[in-house]
Formats: C-alpha cells, sequence, structure tokens
C-alpha cells in the first residue's frame, strides 16, 4: 500500500505505512504539484497535476515518468484529477491563477490522445473535485462557483447550487443516492440557502488535530439527490 503527499513548491513523497510507515521515493518538479491521483487500474501509477499544464504518470515501481499529456492552454494548473475505474479515462480539470480560465478534458492514457472538452454550465467555473461512481457511467464534480454537477457519460445531466463559496471535494456515498461535499465558508449552510433540497450540514470541530486549519472552517453537505425540484 502507497500514500503519495505533494506541495506547490513541486515536492513529492511516496510513503508506505506497512508495517511501517516511512518514505520509499522522494521527487522535485519544477513546476508546483496542485493535484496527485493513482490510476484504478494499475496501483502503481500515479498521476500529477502540475502548475505547467502538465499532467506526469509516474510508475512508482521505477520512479520513472512514462508520459504526460498537456492542457492546450499554457501555465495552467492542474487542480482536479479522477481516472474512470472501468477503463483507460482521465478527467482532469485547469485554471490559471486568477482562476478566470477553466479546462476539463477527458483524455485515453493508453492512446495518451484527448477525448472530449466537457462543457460546464450554464456559466464556465473551474472544476475543483471529481469522483466517478463504481461503474464510471456517473461523474460528479464541484466548482469554484459552489456548483455541484453530475455527468452521464460525459454529459452534464444536472447541477445546483450547493454553496455561495466554492466546492473543496465531492464524491457519492456507497448506495450513490447521496452527494457528499465539503466547503470552505465562513458560516454553516442550512435548507433555506438551498431551495429545493434536503440539506444537512455539519462542522467540523477544532480538535487539536485540525488546529492547523483554523483559519477556515468546513462544512459537511449531506445531499439527497432525488430531493431536486
Amino acid at each position: 500500500m502507497f500514500c503519495a503527499t505533494s506541495d506547490i513548491n513541486g515536492a513529492l513523497k511516496v510513503w508506505t505505512f506497512s508495517p511501517d510507515m516511512k518514505t520509499l521515493h522522494s521527487f522535485v518538479f519544477k513546476s508546483g504539484i496542485y493535484s496527485l491521483h493513482w490510476a484504478t487500474k494499475i496501483d502503481k501509477l500515479l498521476y500529477v497535476g502540475t502548475g505547467d499544464s502538465k499532467i506526469k504518470i509516474m510508475n512508482i515501481s521505477n520512479r520513472k515518468i512514462t508520459h504526460e499529456l498537456s492542457h492546450p492552454t499554457e501555465n495552467l494548473r492542474i487542480i482536479s484529477l479522477a481516472s474512470n475505474v472501468m477503463c483507460t479515462h482521465l478527467v482532469s480539470s485547469g485554471t490559471d491563477k486568477e482562476q478566470t480560465i477553466s479546462e476539463f478534458i477527458v483524455w485515453d492514457c493508453k492512446s495518451r490522445e484527448c477525448l472530449q472538452v466537457l462543457e460546464i454550465t450554464p456559466l464556465p467555473s473551474p472544476i475543483t473535485s471529481t469522483h466517478f461512481n463504481h461503474n464510471g457511467n456517473l461523474l460528479v464534480c464541484g466548482a469554484m462557483d459552489g456548483m455541484i454537477r453530475v455527468y452521464a457519460d460525459y454529459q452534464c445531466i444536472m447541477g445546483w447550487q450547493a454553496s455561495s463559496t466554492a466546492i473543496h471535494t465531492v464524491k457519492f456515498s456507497v448506495d450513490e443516492n447521496t452527494v457528499f461535499a465539503t466547503v470552505k465558508t465562513g458560516r454553516c449552510l442550512n435548507g433555506d440557502c438551498i431551495p429545493c433540497l434536503n440539506v444537512s450540514t455539519t462542522s467540523l470541530s477544532q480538535t487539536p488535530h485540525h488546529r492547523t486549519f483554523n483559519t477556515m472552517v468546513e462544512t459537511l453537505l449531506l445531499i439527497r439527490k432525488e430531493s431536486i425540484c
């Protein structure tokens, strides 16, 4: 079992935690690292999203970059990556430093080709988090504009305003009837803030382990898809 950590200064470390936690490999990239994602088909492949519009595909066993994927716009930060559990498809989201550009792309990592540029409706906004369901048919996405969007076969089929601030992470529940999302906000949301949704909110407690995050409050949203009007 492996764990990977990185920072925006370009440092990447790969860890093992069985039987004891230790650093296996360390790397330094010229560009900052903004996202990491393990390949679902090959557990020793790591996708690394950098600040120069690149997605580097690394083989952890031989410590080599096997190939790169490049967004068409230069100097984008690749802030979100997710691989389809049923095939070699990878989705990536890129934005510029000012967060005025949003690129959302589907790649075939086997052929190393761009398959599709996904449309972000109603208005383009950088996608911050992505998660496939169990068979890869559905893709849920959170964005800077506070919206959560759901794609089926890479076409947007629904979306709703979940927050007035950026979505940090989104995930399907086990039964895939619920979307879990975390947001950064100065106040807790309630049902009245999100019409037509049954929303409950829980603030993360400020335990000693969370004190390094005391400048932000994260709210956990439990959003029932079937409650959409």
